[in-house]
């Protein structure tokens, strides 16, 4: 049989079990309606405000990694990006678990900016700046994955994030932030 000759959920399937034999092809994988889930952020200390947002977390199949990105609106037309950025990642599939910033393989990028973007607080974790504040991540449900290859998005993927955020040396900013978000 070619290949072409597949249906493609077949293939999904397949994709999404790999090592399993032909004749008991399954998936442990779901077809949700988004990739991404809703959210909320609140930021207090130096810098107060409670955010919509949406997260999208995904495991790389090719660098067992996964990654969780927050994203935020702007609610200002004139600006180019949110008011906060998150992104982290830990090595292998999420689990029922908590996350540090001090395990191995984690990595971090978080930011929250003034309205003027002129005072920036950060936590980093091997990244291009320089390590600094902290980060815990609470999943306390993984949910159905979707499949690509050796991908898997979960977007019914519950759980609490606090950081703490320093102010950013290069910036106006003075104090603290202190970040949570729910999702």
């Amino acid at each position: 049989m070619r290949l072409g000759a597949l249906p493609i959920p077949l293939l999904a399937a397949a994709a999404c079990s790999a090592g399993t034999p032909a004749s008991h092809v399954t998936s442990n994988c779901g077809t949700p309606a988004s990739r991404s889930g809703a959210c909320t952020v609140t930021l207090s200390g130096a810098l107060t405000d409670t955010l919509r947002c949406a997260v999208d977390p995904v495991f790389d199949g090719s660098n067992n990694e996964f990654l969780l990105r927050i994203s935020v609106e702007s609610s200002n037309p004139a600006r180019v990006g949110g008011p906060v950025s998150i992104a982290l990642g830990f090595r292998g599939e999420p689990g029922i678990a908590t996350y540090r910033n001090t395990d191995p393989g984690a990595k971090s990028a978080m930011f929250a900016y003034s309205s003027t973007y002129l005072a920036e607080w950060s936590e980093a974790v091997a990244g291009p700046v320089a390590p600094q504040g902290n980060h815990t991540l609470t999943i306390a449900k993984v949910g159905t994955a979707y499949c690509l290859s050796k991908d898997k998005a979960y977007p019914q993927l519950q759980g609490s994030l606090h950081a703490t955020l320093p102010a950013t040396a290069s910036s106006t900013a003075s104090g603290t932030v202190t970040l949570r978000a729910t999702f």
